[in-house]
């Protein structure tokens, strides 16, 4: 009876909240690494998975809204994070200072969950808004070198809310002041402005101080259940897409600005438009606010599930006028963007871009972007090093124990990934290049670059409170010299290149980058953890040096990587 009852509770609730909006799993979070080391099939490369009761369900292994199980336990063998982290489904259970006499004092909607400070939710759980702090604290001193330490010092405050099946939020905005990395200070060097934020001051002590801020709101449009579906997101945030580490079509490493996505799905078929307000060149208009350019963007896909493969198709202009105003020619939704852009007399930044995913087995998955910003099929074959051969490549793969579909009780995943990026890819003749405040919106080595990278996630099972993650990256990149345009960086006019026949891979002055980064995180309580950092830096070559960084940090509701700005 009591597996009936269960199987009845699974089928109500999927029935009602299957389409439903729910808080997004965002790329290179910790959720994500939970994500692909216990169900590697719900990976997608939209990077758009939603918080549903059935996925959070699938990745947990418990049933959502079941209080028959519904019994919790913090210790090592039992933590179970999703659970944990997904009180909307599987119920609030105070712990530690939930418990204190001066905490219940404040009333039922303190502390009713551990990584809740305040939280109401109505009695069918349809509707909730949660209130949290956050702290993002991090200190990493330069081994061997007393006056170099990288700091990390964030406070903030998150909301999360949910109407119904209909519409949910989620804000974040945090009071940060940073000491930066070697590589993060060399970056400030090149382009004036510091990785992931915008603008900022210099405190009296000589950090870096910024407010940072994210935060969407999601709708369903229609629906008819099994068959189609629309919804939209809009916000201020950075959207990734790809399965890899790295993208070579939209990544997170720029900082967050103006996007509308709306996401439509029928059958195997997936489509996504995204609308995407950027920073032009860092000049201002005559009101001193800085001049815009915008991303185009639609990719759809198509699902083989006998074969488990998906293959998919992109297409992103990036383009600028001089009122500053998005061109309405771009607002089609289902129009080849390419086409549009010549009849326009071609002023614009058009590229193409090819990906796939494949999961031949339970543990594997295979993937790969093949971008193309320039591509002439004769110069290709006849003349590979023409400075107009302007495309990029990733290859990369996954192996997970995948835990809820296989029964390993570790939660592990190890991937492999290889990129390569032509000279003066991403640039463009005017100031259209692929950019948003002076970062790459794709890959942070931007162009003229090749890289591997490594990532392996590691739970024990015997100490689920204990996570292990390691990234590492060997890369080789041509730079610039000597005032010349040998093709790494996308900011330069592809006009100007150095030699126009015979742009090679790696011109330039040669730099060979090694950079490697360690972490051991422990949580003490649900949300709340300690971690032990290890930051390896060096260059070989052009601006030659070795760093090492081990740092001591604690984050509370802070479930954000730093992996995606190594470069």
């Amino acid at each position: 009876m009591t597996n009936l009852r269960h199987l009845a509770i699974v089928a109500a609730t999927m029935s009602q909240s299957l389409y439903a909006q729910y808080r997004v799993i965002k790329a290179h979070s910790i959720l994500e690494d939970r994500l692909i080391s216990s169900n590697l099939e719900e990976f997608n490369s939209m990077r758009f998975h939603r918080q549903t009761p059935e996925l959070m369900s699938k990745l947990s292994g418990k049933i959502p809204y079941d209080t028959l199980i519904n019994s919790k336990s913090f210790s090592n063998k039992e933590y179970n994070f999703v659970e944990w982290n997904s009180p909307e489904y599987f119920g609030n259970t105070r712990q530690g200072f939930g418990n204190w006499k001066l905490t219940q004092k404040l009333g039922e909607h303190f502390f009713a969950s551990p990584n809740r400070a305040y939280s109401w939710e109505s009695t069918d759980k349809q509707d909730y808004i949660v209130i949290n702090p956050i702290l993002d604290l991090l200190s990493s001193p330069n081994m061997g070198r007393i006056f170099d330490t990288a700091l990390v010092n964030g406070r903030g405050v998150e909301i999360q809310a949910q109407f119904s099946d209909k519409i949910t939020l989620h804000s974040q905005v945090f009071d940060y002041q940073h000491n930066y990395t070697k590589n993060l200070d060399d970056f400030y060097t090149q382009n004036k402005v510091y990785q992931g934020i915008t603008y900022y001051q210099r405190t009296k002590n000589g950090l870096v101080s910024n407010f940072y801020a994210t935060g969407y709101i999601q709708a369903k449009i229609i629906e008819k259940k099994n068959s189609y579906q629309i919804s939209t997101t809009f916000g201020h945030d950075r959207p990734f897409v790809g399965s890899g580490f790295r993208s070579l079509i939209l990544s997170n490493f720029a900082p967050p600005s103006l996007f509308l996505q709306v996401n439509y799905s029928l059958g195997p078929f997936k489509y996504q438009n995204l609308f995407k307000e950027l920073a032009r060149d860092m000049t201002e208009d005559t009101f001193g606010v800085l001049n815009k350019k915008f991303l185009a963007m639609h990719r759809g896909s198509l699902e083989f599930k006998k074969l488990n493969f998906e293959v998919g198709f992109s297409e992103m202009i990036i383009h600028s006028r001089t009122n500053n105003q998005f061109d309405a020619n771009y607002f089609n939704p289902i129009i080849l963007y390419r086409s549009v852009e010549r009849d326009l007399g071609s002023p614009d930044n058009a590229m193409l871009a090819f990906d796939f995913k494949w999961t031949p087995k339970n543990h594997w998955l295979v993937y790969g972007q093949l971008l193309l910003d320039e591509f002439t099929m004769g110069k290709v074959i006849n003349q590979k090093n023409y400075y107009g051969n302007k495309f990029g490549q990733q290859l990369g793969i996954y192996y997970s124990t995948n835990s809820r579909k296989t029964q390993i009780k570790d939660q592990a995943y190890v991937q492999l990934e290889y990129n390569r990026v032509r000279p003066h890819t991403y640039s463009h003749f005017s100031s259209s290049y692929y950019s948003h405040f002076s970062h790459a919106l794709a890959h942070p080595l931007e162009s003229n670059f090749r890289e591997f990278a490594l990532r392996a996630f590691w739970v024990p099972a015997k100490v689920q409170k204990l996570e292990l993650k390691c990234v590492g990256i060997f890369a080789q990149k041509g730079q610039d010299t000597a005032g010349l345009n040998f093709g790494g960086s996308l900011f330069k006019s592809y006009r100007t290149a150095y030699d126009r026949q015979n742009a090679m891979m790696l011109q330039g002055a040669k730099q060979s980058i090694i950079q490697a980064q360690i972490t051991a995180r422990y949580y003490l309580f649900p949300g709340g953890s300690i971690e032990l950092n290890y930051q390896l830096m060096k260059n070989v070559g052009f601006n030659a040096y070795t760093r090492n960084y081990l740092g001591f940090g604690i984050r509370w509701n802070f479930y954000d990587q730093r992996d995606n700005t190594l470069r």
